[in-house]
């Protein structure tokens, strides 16, 4: 049986109509979902592989209680999705039944006109509840749609990135995703949802989001999100490529909601299943399934021999490998460090639009190069954007600006850390940014001390007054991508040139001759970015005993009883006072002198309070301590019976947002397609 959909026609409620099963092993609800897939048509378990799976959940559990969930960035990333425009995945998806998609970032690489026409061709319905045209205060797709298997309703909410963002010719924001400084416009429109789904009669409610877990996203994460709504009872993550299978996080009232995610590539294949006879829910992730769906197959099969000739054409040769991944480790590293296919990037923009220096930003950097032929398509998988060389004149300082902007997560991961030619620089990891955004993460300034240090520009140091030509994409210096708007009154020298595969591919035939044997070599580059790695202070453990607390042992341990709470800062995870500590915790000591004196406080034990006049300061003589010990009266520290402990807790706004301005306001309108 075909599953047969309504839907809203104004906004955006859609159902699917199910029939019941009464001869399922099991009257459960499965529900098979990827994320990120990026055109890896056919990667580990493939296309073909999840269009067998779910024809084998369907077989068991009926077709109308299998539903397949797609949570964004599957048509940007690979050499057929550039080539097609993302056509050729949408047609793929079509082929393997996707009921479900929410647009991630990637979706929009091709341009606005092209992701609606992609979302006009797939057969899957699209929601997001946060995609907003301003000129209408209205919703771009639905924001959820719900689905009906014998007496259970299950709504799912579609939730994008707020890192994305749209502007007109006249730099006006004309659709957004619900982005502000502290996030609640994004809860606001998730939780009215959430609602909305809930009063319709849902019985389960799964939130399907392309928000991920990184700091770079915060206050939009998936936890974010999770942490200030109530009413979802799963979260299916994506955007940040990692790998989740079953984590509980607790909501705005300190229920457990389930987090999960499959990684990226189709690392893994996420299932859900909701058990409405028990009310539980599971969810997996699937690692390894061998069988592919042969029609799927040949379908692939298909649209690879459509673009065989050219993205198998060789039409280069390496003999060291181009790296954006450890091949030792495979973790990812072209975002958190220089690499040697980085520094060949930015040495081909750089000699293409004869600049002072190029900047290239990390995220545009896909994939690596194997030593040996070097194809078409590898230089595609490289660079698939179609992002535009421009080279632009700027000062001094705005290139620092730009390389503290890149540097603010290292050693951690950033897509905007700045891959350069002609300009070396160091970064200060034990430097916290200081870095202010505004609410779309755009950069507005620097309040504290630089991490960016010792930037040389053709050897000397830079001057940051002196103008300096810089080349990059449109993305970084035009359209201000990874929060680089410090480019924004930057002359333009060199307006969107040549795309960018092209100037890669260009420089290797030309420059070196399409044979990349030397100069290339340490997958590490060959010293442009320095790092200076955190310096992680070392420590001793600390048994806590009958009669200690953090004074005391901070006077026993590091000769100083006013450092307890260096301790305490370093045990926050174990201790939540400062003021009560427990017998048998183990703690972090920072590992200094031991002072070995006999050091006494006056009743202050385990689980009490602390304050200044309760420990003895610059003892010199531990014997004429004691005796002055043994003739202080100890007095009893009183507590009232009626003094309240406050603790940390979760507190729920159930202020009324119905007069909010930014809560999307809409009826729902439920009509037979």
């Amino acid at each position: 049986m075909k599953k047969k959909m309504t839907f809203g026609l104004m906004i955006a409620t859609v159902m699917l109509s199910t029939s019941v099963y009464a001869t399922t092993p099991q009257d459960d609800i499965i529900i098979l979902y990827t994320n990120d897939v990026h055109c890896a048509i056919e990667e580990n378990m493939g296309y073909a592989g999840v269009a067998a799976y779910a024809k084998e959940m369907e077989e068991i559990y009926g077709k109308e209680d299998v539903i397949l969930v797609d949570a964004g960035d599957a048509i940007q990333g690979g050499p057929i999705g550039k080539l097609t425009q993302g056509e050729a995945i949408i047609d793929i998806m079509n082929q393997v039944g996707y009921d479900v998609f929410v647009p991630g970032n990637h979706e929009f690489d091709y341009g606005l006109a092209q992701f609606l026409k992609l979302t006009n061709l797939l057969n899957a319905k699209v929601i997001s509840c946060n995609f907003i045209n301003l000129d209408t205060d209205q919703p771009v797709f639905a924001p959820f749609i719900m689905t009906r298997h014998g007496n259970t309703d299950v709504a799912f909410v579609g939730i994008t990135t707020p890192q994305s963002y749209f502007e007109n010719k006249n730099g006006k924001y004309h659709l957004t995703f619900s982005a502000n400084e502290n996030g609640r416009w994004l809860y606001s429109n998730v939780q009215r949802a959430v609602d909305e789904a809930r009063s319709l009669g849902a019985d389960y409610v799964v939130a399907v989001a392309h928000l991920g877990t990184g700091e770079t996203s915060s206050p939009w994460r998936s936890t974010d999100v999770i942490a200030n709504t109530t009413g979802i009872d799963v979260m299916i993550d994506g955007h940040s490529h990692n790998i989740v299978e079953n984590q509980f996080v607790a909501n705005a009232k300190g229920q457990n909601v389930i987090l999960t995610q499959a990684g990226s590539k189709f690392d893994r294949l996420g299932e859900i299943i909701i058990s409405p006879d028990t009310d539980t829910i599971v969810s997996r992730l699937i690692s390894e399934y061998t069988p592919k769906d042969l029609a799927t197959q040949v379908f692939i099969d298909n649209i690879n021999s459509r673009f065989e000739d050219i993205l198998n054409h060789v039409v280069a040769n390496t003999d060291v490998l181009l790296a954006t991944r450890d091949p030792k480790t495979d973790i990812r590293i072209v975002r958190s460090q220089e690499t040697n296919l980085g520094d060949l990037v930015a040495d081909a923009y750089r000699d293409y639009l004869g600049t002072d220096i190029a900047l290239i930003n990390s995220g545009g950097i896909r994939a690596s190069i194997k030593p040996g032929k070097i194809t078409h398509g590898d230089i595609i998988s490289v660079q698939p954007f179609g992002n535009l060389a421009t080279s632009v004149l700027v000062n001094g300082q705005t290139i620092l600006d730009a390389l503290e902007m890149g540097a603010r997560n290292v050693p951690g991961e950033n897509g905007g850390l700045l891959q350069a030619s002609g300009l070396t620089y160091t970064i200060d990891a034990n430097v916290p940014s200081s870095i202010i955004f505004d609410d779309k993460g755009k950069f507005i300034g620097v309040e504290g001390e630089y991490r960016v240090k010792d930037v040389m520009i053709d050897g000397k140091p830079i001057d940051l007054e002196k103008e300096y030509s810089v080349g990059s994409v449109d993305y970084i210096v035009l359209n201000y991508g990874s929060g680089m708007s410090m480019f924004k009154d930057a002359k333009v020298l060199k307006d969107r040139t040549m795309v960018d595969n092209e100037v890669l591919l260009n420089y290797i035939l030309n420059n070196l001759e399409g044979d990349i044997s030397s100069g290339y070599e340490n997958i590490s580059g060959d010293g442009r970015i320095n790092i200076i790695e955190i310096v992680e202070p070392l420590y001793k453990e600390y048994t806590v005993v009958e009669g200690d607390n953090l004074s005391s042992i901070a006077y026993e341990q590091l000769g100083d009883g006013e450092k307890y709470n260096e301790i305490y800062e370093l045990n926050k995870d174990i201790i939540s006072s400062e003021n009560l500590i427990y017998p048998g915790q183990v703690l972090k000591i920072p590992d200094g002198e031991t002072i070995d004196y006999e050091y006494v406080p006056e009743d202050y034990n385990v689980g009490t309070d602390i304050s200044e006049e309760n420990y003895i300061e610059d003892i010199s003589d531990a014997e004429i301590i004691n005796e002055i010990i043994n003739e202080i009266i100890i007095k009893d520290k009183e507590m009232t019976d009626n003094e309240d402990i406050i603790k940390d807790e979760d507190v729920t706004d159930d202020k009324d947002t119905s007069n909010d301005e930014n809560v999307i306001k809409y009826e729902v309108i439920i009509e037979e397609k």
